[in-house]
């Protein structure tokens, strides 16, 4: 079936980045205001964490986030299986050693990541990912990443004749808790760009920091010069309503003489050590020339591309889903001429899960799991075709088995084994409220001697993690019995001892209490001299 749909344009952000926190990260996040997940066309999967997750939040209404998550995932030990060292600080990169950031098999200090989407987005953060603390096992977000990301718009031709224009704005990235008072934090800034002449097309993989070792590198800019837009520049957010302070802004215009050319700028980013104002933090020097100390290390660079239409291809990989979970749409099919034609062949979707031949959105609740391989088969008006193998994974969900505890008793070695199910182990346990004695080990097994004053009833609260760092807990109810009684323990301090014996020879000639009495030791039923000596032969304790 085909459906017509507009040009596609479409901005292509790649960066590398330096991890200048001082130490391992293990994962990395992009967050995108204003986009959706059919928004996104195209992720770069090649550094030491692979394809990321893609996470739509929808939680601020009329503000749809887009989170870009590239996480690790954690081994049997409980240690991450992936991680970005930090940089070391005797042997700093540069930034000609960008193509480092590409390469999985070392790990100098730095990645690269990418993301493609269409339509106009709003403002773009990026994180490192590190351990919480707090929660060991766990990510979180680190500080806020100082490479900000460009904003393109296309302006058709003014008139017939007229050239049509692409324009770009990049302004700092917001600190997240900063001060509205106060300037942000300031950088140094290198712009360089080319315009890639009418039928050049740049993908995501193209915009790669130049290998000069090797013959097969691909140059971002392809066979045109190079031009040098701003030679340094220092990148700091204003504060906020203050008419006084200077632009943040880098903006650029390029006009397109043939309609479809490709606009592609590298920025590079540097930290600023020069004076500040210690007042409002506005830096004092933007002029390297006048004090060269002050440019710092090297941070990054972006390199993002604008391509007035996205050539017809397919993404590279899906990532896996859950049973009974909504799957986060996603486009398959990405640019090319529209209409389309597209078709699944040489398998299937799982049930419950479609592929919409008018958009190429996949979509849906998976009804079933495990792997699922199938083709996708597209056409555009231009008849350009492609096609792409995809294994889609579908895993069930993460859940405790184990939802009963047996009863425990003081003073009795205890042990019992949780039983997780679904998710992607290995499985890490952890657990509140258990009584004293007992601990839950990061394996699920839970285990110790109760003490005596943990006699009675405690509800437990079982978590489960998977490898992703996916949760999911239980209450369950743990009953801890108090000991047997000890023969001869009349006043159950676990010892027998002479007060036991005084209670006794108190109650002498009296009849026991019930059957149990434990004053009653020979069972006859009345309280003599001859339990009296009994108790003597069971001390505990020396008279």
């Amino acid at each position: 079936m085909m459906t017509k749909a507009s040009t596609a344009f479409g901005d292509l952000n790649n960066f590398d980045v330096i991890n200048d926190t001082g130490g391992r990260c293990h994962g990395f996040e992009i967050e995108i205001e204003g986009v959706r997940s059919t928004d996104l066309t195209y992720t770069y999967d090649w550094n030491h964490y692979g394809a990321p997750r893609i996470i739509q939040d929808d939680s601020v209404p009329g503000t749809p986030r887009l989170r870009v998550r590239y996480e690790s995932v954690r081994q049997a030990d409980g240690s991450f299986a992936s991680f970005t060292n930090p940089q070391d600080p005797a042997h700093p990169l540069t930034p000609t050693d960008g193509h480092a950031c590409t390469d999985p098999s070392v790990n100098l200090g730095c990645e690269h990541f990418g993301v493609g989407f269409y339509a106009n987005p709003g403002t773009i953060r990026y994180f490192w990912l590190v351990e919480d603390p707090a929660a060991p096992g766990s990510l979180m977000r680190g500080p806020l990443v100082n490479v900000a990301t460009p904003q393109f718009i296309y302006v058709p031709p003014a008139a017939p004749g007229a050239p049509a224009q692409v324009q770009v704005v990049m302004e700092p990235p917001e600190e997240p808790e900063a001060d509205p008072a106060q300037f942000g934090t300031p950088i140094w800034v290198k712009s360089l760009k080319t315009v890639q002449k009418s039928g050049e097309k740049v993908e995501l993989r193209d915009l790669l920091t130049d290998d000069e070792s090797r013959d097969d590198d691909i140059d971002w800019a392809g066979e045109e010069e190079i031009e040098v837009e701003v030679e340094w520049t220092i990148f700091q957010k204003r504060p906020v309503d203050d008419p006084e302070a200077k632009p943040d802004e880098m903006e650029g215009q390029d006009d397109l003489p043939e309609g479809d050319e490709t606009v592609t700028r590298r920025y590079e980013f540097y930290t600023y050590l020069g004076p500040v104002n210690p007042e409002d933090g506005e830096a004092k020097c933007d002029n390297p020339e006048d004090c060269p100390e002050a440019i710092g290390a090297y941070i990054g660079a972006q390199m993002a591309a604008f391509n007035i239409g996205i050539p017809l291809g397919l993404i590279d990989h899906l990532q896996p889903g859950e049973l009974g979970e909504r799957y986060v749409d996603r486009s398959v099919v990405v640019g090319g001429d529209a209409p389309y034609l597209i078709e699944v062949s040489g398998g299937r979707l799982p049930e419950g899960m479609t592929l919409d031949p008018l958009t190429g959105v996949l979509s849906g609740t998976p009804a079933e799991s495990g792997e699922f391989r199938f083709v996708v088969d597209v056409m555009d008006l231009s008849e350009v075709v492609k096609a792409q193998s995809y294994v889609l994974e579908i895993r069930e969900p993460l859940s405790i088995e184990s939802l009963a505890v047996p009863g425990a008793q003081v003073g009795e070695s205890f042990t019992f084994a949780f039983l997780g199910a679904g998710g992607v182990p290995p499985y890490f346990w952890s657990g509140t409220g258990l009584p004293d004695g007992l601990h839950l080990g990061q394996d699920g097994a839970m285990t110790g001697i109760p003490a005596l004053e943990s006699v009675g009833e405690h509800l437990l609260e079982v978590s489960l993690a998977d490898s992703r760092g996916v949760k999911t807990s239980a209450l369950m109810l743990l009953v801890v019995s108090p000991p047997p009684p000890i023969r001869g323990d009349v006043d159950g301090d676990r010892d027998v001892d002479r007060n036991d014996l005084s209670l006794i020879l108190a109650a002498r000639n009296r009849k026991a209490v019930g059957a149990n009495d434990p004053r009653d030791l020979d069972g006859d039923g009345v309280i003599t001299v001859k339990d009296a000596r009994i108790v003597v032969t069971l001390f505990t304790r020396a008279l």
